[in-house]
Order: C-alpha cells, then structure tokens, then sequence
C-alpha cells in the first residue's frame, strides 16, 4: 500500500487558456487529499484576462482564491518572470508541501530549490510538451533543454506524455539512468459528463476541428479538399472550435477557396459542456497534423483526439502522433499520411458509408474508455507510491 492521498497536502502547478479551476487533475485531488493548492498561469496567447491565481480547497471545499493580473504590454520575459516569482512566493505561503506536481519546465524548476530544503516533500514533473527544437532561437532553445534536464535529474517522478519524450531527451544527449523514475501518463477525457447521441440525431455530414489554430495542425489541408469532396457530399459542413495565431489565414483560405457556406468558425468556446455537447452532434473529428518531426504532436499526446473518441467522432488522423497507430489498429476512424488525395478518399467513405461509419463510431466510443481521466490519475498516482481511498457516499 502506497501513501494515504486523503492526508496529504497538495500543490499543482499548470499553465492553461482558462485560469479557472476546472482542469481534470483539479476535479480529481480537491476531493481526494486533505488540501489541494491550485497555481494556475495562462499561456501568453490567451485572449481577456491573463491573471495568473492560486486556488485554494480543502475537503473538496474551495475555501480562498486569488488572482494576479497582467499587463500585455509586458514582454514575454517579464511574463515568465512574474510566473516564477509568483511560485515561489505563493509556495513560501503555503508551507509544507507532501506532493506537488508541476507542468511545464520552468514550473518545476522555480521549485527545485523547495524540493532540496524539504519545504517540499515530493516533486512530479508532469511533462505536457516535449520538442527537441523547442525555440528557432539557439540560445533559448539551449535554456530550454539545460532547464529540462536539471528537472530530469533531480525531481523524485517523471510523467511523461509518450515514450517519445524520453527518446527525443537521449537524442538530446540526456543521461537517462540519471534521470528520475519515468511513466507514461497520457491525455485523457471526462466520460462521466459526456453523453454520445443515437446516430439519427447527430449531423451525419459534418466534420470538426478543436484546438489551436496553428500551420503544424494542418486546418488548412482540411479546407483544401472540401471544394472536391463537397462534389460529393454537398451538404457537408466544416466547423472549426479555438483561437491562435493562424486564424487569418485561415480566413483568408475560406475566402479564396469559396467554401464559406460549407465552414463555420466558432472560435474558442470556455465551457467544456458546451463544447462537448457541439462535438457530440458532430460526425468525424479531425486531426490532420503536418508530419514535422519538431513537432509537439509528434512527441506529445494530442488531448483532443481522446475527446473526439469519447464523445463518439471516428477520427482522421494523420500518422504523427502514436495515438493516430492505435486509432488505425482498432478501426476507430482512419490513419492517414499528410495528403490531399488520402484525406479526401477517407472523408468521403466515412461521410457516405453508413456502415462502416457505424462500425467505426462504436469503436471510437471503446476506445476512449481506455482514456477515461478518472482511470488515467488514480494509476500515475498509485505508480508513483500512493494510495487512493474513495469516499464511501
């Protein structure tokens, strides 16, 4: 038997675009342990509010919060600087930590210094993004790797999204016997919020995107062949769901290609009820990632595909990420390569064949049950020397 959860004291550090306390992990420790500590910092690019904050539950109960806002004329650096002092101050605040658990490099490394004097007990680096090109920039590329692998070294768990990640850090020239016990500790989805529909009252012809909108998602190659699929499935309609940095051009590609009565853009949606009530009406979830081997997808687990399975959507995927193998071993939608004519055969077959689309959706819905979060946090936890006791209702 592994350490009482229910006694500890908890610390997570995450970054997010919500700045809410409703990520999975938060749903799963504040009723879990004896007191849950929450610092949560948005990501750069978030649009409104940027204010870092600290949550605070105990018993389950949120009993304080409190937030630091930001001003965007700031550069990133003061940005990440504000996201270091913050931790450590707030850390200093709280006192004896049992378990912490931190996403992200500089996360965790603002922390190592708490992990040595003992004001922090045990440290897991959660790594969500892993990229041997992580910055064009030499410089900060080489601080990214230096920070990574002090945290290697010296926290007491590392969990990994993918065995990739491990594999890129060899690459890297990372001492891995060095490094702490690594497991894997994938994306996962909420199936206990998540209803999938009867196939008669979804939209049988349409397809969605959910996520960043970034080149390395491949939106675009989605967009290029609906002229030629629409041809035959005329009534298909393409809805995109997120913000980023590529949304213009992605505009600018609808207008060109003539496609705006087949697209609906519906642009970051906050609310993950909503937004999985959108993709449960769906038909197929895409996930036509560019095959660039810097990619995050490549050595990440894409967290979207797990949703798309759970909320029924065969997915099209292309082979980049490990999860697209698996998607392809279980007939739960296609595996494809980065390609117009491959993308367009297999949208076209899943939008007109009613079995095989029906086949592929009981599949996907399988599928996802190996991705429920409930499952996926109570195993990297026992793994790691803990002991989850549910309360008896």
């Amino acid at each position: 038997m592994g350490q009482d959860l229910s006694k500890l004291t908890i610390l997570y550090v995450t970054h997010s675009l919500t700045s809410s306390p409703k990520d999975e992990w938060v749903e799963f420790l504040k009723t879990r342990c004896k007191k849950l500590i929450y610092i949560d910092h948005p990501f750069s690019y978030k649009k409104g509010d940027i204010s870092s904050s600290i949550t605070i539950f105990e018993e389950g109960i949120e009993i304080k919060r409190h937030c630091v806002p930001f001003s965007r004329k700031l550069s990133d650096i003061f940005f990440y600087i504000k996201d270091v002092f913050l931790n450590i101050f707030w850390t200093l605040l709280s006192g004896r930590i049992d378990l912490c658990i931190s996403l992200d490099p500089l996360n965790t490394f603002s922390l190592l210094i708490f992990r040595k004097i003992g004001l922090i007990k045990r440290l897991i680096f959660y790594v969500i993004d892993y990229v041997p090109v992580r910055f064009p920039n030499k410089l900060k590329n080489f601080i990214y790797h230096f920070i990574d692998r002090q945290c290697c070294y010296q926290v007491d768990y590392i969990w990994n999204l993918s065995s990739r990640m491990q594999e890129g850090r060899k690459q890297k020239g990372i001492n891995l016997s060095r490094c702490a016990p690594s497991h894997i500790v994938p994306m996962g989805v909420d199936l206990s919020r998540i209803n999938p529909l009867p196939i008669e009252k979804i939209e049988r012809n349409t397809i969605v995107y959910m996520g960043a909108f970034l080149h390395k998602q491949g939106i675009q190659l989605v967009l290029s062949v609906l002229p030629e699929v629409r041809q035959k499935i005329p009534n298909i309609k393409f809805i995109i769901i997120g913000i980023g940095e590529y949304e213009s051009e992605i505009r600018r590609l609808i207008r060109d290609l003539n496609i705006e009565e087949s697209v609906e853009i519906k642009g970051y949606i906050k609310e993950h009820t909503e937004l999985e009530k959108i993709l449960c009406k769906c038909a197929i979830g895409m996930a036509t990632y560019r095959t660039d081997e810097d990619s995050f997808s490549y050595y990440a687990d894409p967290g979207k595909v797990k949703v798309y399975l759970g909320c029924g959507l065969p997915v099209i995927i292309t082979k980049f990420p490990l999860i697209a193998y698996e998607i392809e071993r279980e007939n739960a939608g296609f595996a494809i390569q980065y390609d117009e004519i491959q993308l367009k055969e297999s949208l076209i077959r899943l939008l007109s064949d009613d079995n095989l689309y029906a086949i592929m959706r009981n599949n996907a819905v399988k599928l996802s049950k190996r991705y429920n979060w409930y499952n996926i946090c109570k195993r990297a936890l026992e793994v790691s020397g803990y002991s989850i006791k549910e309360k008896v209702s």
